[in-house]
């Protein structure tokens, strides 16, 4: 089969899913229909199979302009260059990463059939009433939701359209020779290179930096744990999504309040190695934000067997029960907590039992395959 996946080169699932893919046999192509820059992609995608928009600077930044004055000509060139590619090379199905603008776009070819993912953040708060959002489930032959309870709530608030959205899991973690080479490192050795002792409880964090709430009770709650004598580090990273002015205002209160020496923000994206090193020293990983997801970080962090800091959203404790330890409250109190909970009974977390979790219900191949048996239901 055919298959072009639109959506991004880097992050999220759209590499695993292009792999997966690959090795099913399919002949899959890579393309977003919104992306004008250096090009960011994954070492699990061949180059060779990402297709590279043709806009030139003059006409991509004359549609940043009308869309800012919200004049709808601005979807035109991005149609256009859809069609395009569609017609050089004429899949049989698309698939859209994300339930998302460039979901829209590309639904506005006509092409037929295409699938949505939807993804965590796209339904939390305003977004889920969006026109686009609404428009993308609705013109779409079929969308896949992650969760049952993302499924409900867009059944609750489009009752019309229940057909329409099913779920399937689509979060999955592809396990290739480097991420097991990465997971056999000799992890006493990278934290001594790294500048941290045996004894540090190293938690690594690479979402929280993109709320600021959070954020602030986080550096709060590691500050009052040192303050009390708890051998806490946390390493802070910028990551994909991670917002300047938030990672600016972190560095700032670390200096202010000389906390150097426990808390490490990399102001940066890391690449593949250096996120996975920094995984590897950890003792848990920390996920926390209140529209939180359950993607590809909180699945190596079951994969190298760490201790898991979640949200505490129904979905997490649906997965996880006892295994894991909740922030239930956005507050410094409640991380401080948790953080300490973890110290405190890290005999009573089963890492094994998680471990058995990631292989039992979330093996790429297996997903990906359930997921195309769904699909070519509706190839015909």
């Amino acid at each position: 089969m055919k298959i072009l996946i639109n959506g991004s080169y880097e992050g999220g699932n759209c590499p695993p899913f292009y792999k997966v893919l690959k090795d099913l046999g399919h002949s899959v192509k890579v393309f977003d229909i919104v992306f004008y820059k250096e090009v960011n992609y994954s070492k699990l995608i061949n180059s060779d199979d990402i297709i590279l928009p043709s806009y030139n600077y003059l006409t991509y930044n004359f549609i940043k302009l009308l869309r800012k004055l919200k004049i709808s000509l601005w979807m035109c060139p991005f149609i256009l260059e859809g069609k395009k590619v569609i017609n050089n090379f004429k899949p049989d199905i698309i698939l859209n990463h994300q339930t998302s603008s460039s979901a829209n776009l590309m639904l506005r070819t006509n092409f037929k059939p295409q699938f949505n993912f939807i993804y965590g953040s796209e339904i939390k708060g305003k977004n889920i009433n969006n026109f686009m959002f609404k428009e993308a489930i609705e013109t779409a032959t079929l969308t896949f939701a992650g969760t049952e309870i993302s499924k409900n709530r867009i059944h609750n608030i489009y009752p019309h359209l229940t057909s329409k959205v099913i779920f399937r899991t689509f979060n999955f973690l592809f396990i290739d020779k480097f991420l097991e080479n990465e997971k056999k490192r000799n992890s006493l050795y990278d934290r001594k290179i790294m500048g941290y002792k045996d004894d540090d409880f190293i938690i690594y964090d690479n979402r929280t930096l993109r709320h600021m709430e959070t954020t602030l009770h986080l550096l709060k709650a590691v500050r009052n744990l040192n303050e009390d004598g708890k051998n806490i580090k946390i390493i802070l990273c910028k990551g994909f999504s991670g917002l300047d002015k938030i990672v600016y205002e972190a560095q700032k209160i670390v200096l202010n309040y000389k906390m150097e020496s426990y808390i490490s923000i990399i102001d940066k994206e890391l690449s593949n190695e250096e996120h996975y090193r920094n995984i590897n020293i950890s003792n848990a990983i920390s996920s926390i934000i209140p529209y939180d997801e359950f993607g590809s970080f909180i699945m190596q962090g079951m994969y190298f067997m760490k201790y898991l800091l979640l949200s505490g959203l129904p979905q997490y404790k649906e997965i996880f029960g006892e295994n894991a330890v909740y922030i239930n409250e956005n507050n410094y109190l409640n991380i401080y907590k948790s953080i300490n909970y973890i110290l405190d009974r890290k005999n009573k977390i089963n890492l094994d039992k998680n471990y058995d979790i990631l292989f039992n219900n979330y093996n790429s191949k297996t997903n990906v395959l359930e997921l195309l048996n769904v699909i070519q239901q509706y190839q015909d």
